[in-house]
């Protein structure tokens, strides 16, 4: 015989159906709510591992991090405009990670400056 609960997804039946084992339930739907594949954690291995290359060798694990993060966030936020998603009020991109990334609108303003090395080369300095 056919019951509801068999066409419905696990974590949608402990959700509804568990309520007198909450603790169970709480674990099950955690548990149930796990990716079954690893290809989001394979794909920032993969960029981090084109991040963190022999000419960064001395890079920090924090820094290598946070161009992880800004990468997926970009990539992300491309996808999204592609499939014509448009946000209300443009944010920092970096927000939380000091890296003072502003999209289109943002009110940081960031000017450049030359100054001359000691070898005769230009060098492009950015302050905020």
């Amino acid at each position: 015989m056919y019951s509801p609960t068999e066409a419905m997804a696990p974590a949608t039946c402990w959700a509804t159906y568990a309520k007198h084992l909450p603790l169970l339930s709480s674990v099950a739907r955690r548990v149930l709510a796990q990716p079954a594949c690893a290809s989001a954690a394979e794909r920032n291995w993969s960029i981090y591992g084109q991040v963190n290359t022999t000419a960064r060798s001395r890079m920090q694990h924090e820094t290598g991090d946070k161009l992880v993060y800004c990468h997926e966030a970009l990539h992300l936020k491309g996808k999204l405009q592609d499939a014509g998603y448009k946000q209300k009020a443009e944010k920092e991109v970096g927000h939380g990670l000091g890296l003072g990334l502003v999209g289109r609108g943002g009110s940081q303003d960031v000017r450049r400056r030359r100054r001359r090395r000691p070898s005769g080369g230009v060098a492009v300095r950015h302050d905020r």
